[in-house]
């Protein structure tokens, strides 16, 4: 879905402006080699969601980021009502562990624990 010119720049190094697909595309590998379907929720009003799944039997919502930004869909799927079903989320990110607000923030490379 990225131009042509796109194999090209990542050979070459130049990952600015591709780190997020690249991380995105990682991940859903790593989901799928765990056995689980790929699904991703998006709406016409810019919120998206990298990936929903079930983890430990829950509606988990999975957020990917190429640094530690925010999580504006994910905050807003939270916090409103109409989304229920769903109590918890986990950011994959190049970073640390930890938990605010129902979020777990993880290390990229764990996401091989996403059972």
């Amino acid at each position: 879905m990225l131009e042509r010119e796109t194999v090209g720049n990542i050979l070459n190094g130049n990952l600015k402006v591709y780190k997020g697909a690249i991380f995105e595309n990682i991940i859903a590998e790593a989901l799928t080699k765990l056995g689980k379907k790929l699904y991703f929720y998006s709406k016409s009003s810019g919120l998206e969601l990298d990936f929903v799944e079930i983890i430990n039997n829950e509606l988990t919502l999975v957020e990917v980021k190429s640094t530690n930004g925010n999580s504006k869909s994910l905050k807003e799927v939270l916090n409103n009502k109409k989304y229920n079903n769903v109590s918890k989320a986990v950011k994959l990110i190049d970073g640390n562990i930890g938990y605010i607000n129902n979020i777990y923030t993880i290390p990229l490379y764990m996401a091989f624990l996403l059972k």
